[in-house]
């Protein structure tokens, strides 16, 4: 069974659902519809309930292989670590020059009121 991070693809599942129920109910919550929000919580949990019980392949360990290992993992992670610094230096940058920027009010031409 293929697995991301040691966990399966039903956890990915269960998190895709409760995303998409939190996204609808924070919409619904601003309409008119604010008791469907209910609703799809209550669906939500029942397609958690559903999946948790639903029967699971039988663990069967798989045969030993031969292992592949990455060859280009440090590379990697040097590469990942530095466009996240680079990300968040851009960011403070941007938060700095740009978002603080004040906004002056502009002189009427006329005084008519």
């Amino acid at each position: 069974m293929p697995l991301v991070l040691g966990v399966g693809i039903g956890v990915f599942i269960l998190g895709f659902v409760w995303a998409l129920a939190i996204l609808s109910c924070i919409l619904l919550a601003r309409t008119s519809l604010q008791n469907a929000a209910v609703g799809v919580f209550f669906i939500a949990a029942i397609l958690t309930v559903t999946l948790i019980v639903w029967p699971k392949l039988p663990a069967v360990p798989e045969p030993e292989e031969i292992k592949i290992t990455d060859q280009n993992f440090w590379g990697r992670l040097v590469l990942q670590c530095t466009m996240g610094i680079f990300t968040l230096a851009s960011f403070g940058i941007m938060f700095s020059l740009h978002w603080t920027e004040p906004i002056l009010a502009k002189p009427l031409k006329s005084r008519r009121f």
